[in-house]
């Protein structure tokens, strides 16, 4: 069977159900047979607790596992592509209770529009900001624009795994393995009003991957280099 034989097939909506069903079964069994340790939780359970919607920054390559970073209690819509990859995205999300937002290049502006209404309701926002194609940890300027629109601070978070295989994708996506040990961490919160230039933008992009990489040294792992310039980018084609 070819690539394009199941790039074909992931395009089905009962293919995509299917897959996310397993997809979400085979964490939640990673997610029980780990011994996590959660690290600076008194960082969101203070936005928490003063009901102040913020957005949660991750990278790429750590989508696996972060649904179990948020509580059922606090509303979050995930921002995603309406490539099929953010279809399985939204259906396996949706088996822990997280909504999801679609923006992309046709939509775009309602798709920022229900983000920003989603927001004064009350719930927060998830965002991976090298997504959906990269490249590998330099965040894209709209989703820092989005936290500008909004008015919410950014919070970033990771996590990592001592068990885990890591693609040769362009995220170099990491897909824990069970009976590990685990880290969740969240970072310092990031104010939305001093993400203005470049140098705003950089000191993103820097305390993201400097937690990302600090979670990976805590379970034995070197880091995971940004992308280099040997590198070639995948251009993303318009749905």
């Amino acid at each position: 069977m070819t690539k394009a034989f199941f790039k074909t097939l992931l395009k089905k909506p009962l293919t995509v159900k299917i897959f996310s069903w397993f997809i979400s079964k085979y964490i939640s069994f990673v997610f029980k047979t780990t011994r996590w340790k959660f690290l600076n939780e008194d960082i969101p359970q203070a936005y928490w607790k003063a009901g102040k919607p913020f957005m949660l920054c991750f990278w790429h390559n750590r989508l696996a596992l972060m649904t179990f970073i948020w509580p059922k209690s606090q509303p979050l819509y995930m921002m995603i592509s309406s490539h099929p990859d953010g279809q399985i995205i939204s259906n396996t999300v949706a088996h822990y209770g997280i909504q999801t937002v679609v923006i992309s290049s046709k939509n775009g502006t309602e798709g920022i529009r229900n983000a920003i209404r989603f927001v004064k309701s009350g719930a927060s926002l998830g965002i991976t900001p090298d997504g959906p194609r990269g490249p590998r940890f330099q965040a894209d300027k709209g989703a820092l624009s989005l936290a500008r629109m909004a008015k919410i601070d950014l919070i970033p978070a990771s996590y990592s795994t001592t068990r885990r295989k890591t693609f040769q994708s362009w995220d170099r996506l990491l897909v824990p393995l069970p009976f590990g040990q685990g880290v969740f961490i969240w970072g310092k919160p990031i104010c939305y009003k001093d993400i203005n230039n470049k140098e705003s933008h950089k000191f993103f992009e820097t305390a993201l991957t400097a937690l990302t990489n600090h979670t990976d040294a805590l379970c034995g792992h070197s880091a995971i280099p940004p992308r280099g310039d040997h590198e070639r980018p995948i251009k993303l084609k318009r749905p």
